[in-house]
């Protein structure tokens, strides 16, 4: 398991890399590894409905649960403004195989799995609201008190713009 303490000591560009490859080894565990998993042990286990639920929790759960502890480090690991765009992206993607996520652990036998993908969820959109709040109060605390007399655009207002611009893109 990943720690928030493990994420924060990582660089921003090794921060950055490991997002991105962590994104893509989550698609394809949850559109082909787990499933195909599944699939397997419904065919093992034929007619005997609680076994292969079982055996399908027992051989996933902990694989699932420890890839979502990255999403879950990265989202209790200190915030920056630069960040809300890796956790808006981590959100958007583990939203997207919600869907997937719940279907292929269906069964009473993986509700701790499915559990646990949804408060990813809903973490990674707790932690991007909280740094979008925090940059918020950042500019209110960083506020120009006296305007530019040569025309300029401050630096603050500039960049602030600039943000908000990524951010709808």
């Amino acid at each position: 398991y990943v720690t928030a303490e493990e994420v924060q000591t990582a660089q921003a560009e090794s921060r950055d890399a490991k997002i991105t490859h962590w994104i893509r080894c989550l698609q394809i565990a949850v559109k082909l590894l787990f499933p195909s998993e599944r699939a397997l042990c419904d065919q093992i286990f034929e007619g005997k409905h609680a076994w292969k639920d079982h055996c399908f929790a027992a051989a996933t759960s902990k694989s699932l649960l420890n890839l979502l502890s990255f999403g879950q480090a990265i989202s209790k690991s200190k915030t920056s403004p630069d960040k809300v765009f890796l956790l808006l992206d981590m959100f958007d993607r583990t939203l997207e195989l919600q869907s997937e996520v719940e279907a292929v652990f269906a069964g009473d036998e993986c509700a701790e799995n499915r559990k646990s993908a949804s408060t990813l969820v809903k973490c990674l959109a707790q932690a991007a609201k909280k740094t979008l709040i925090d940059f918020k109060d950042s500019i209110v605390k960083e506020s120009p008190k006296n305007t530019s007399t040569d025309g300029d655009v401050h630096p603050l207002t500039s960049y602030v713009g600039n943000y908000i611009k990524y951010l709808m893109e």
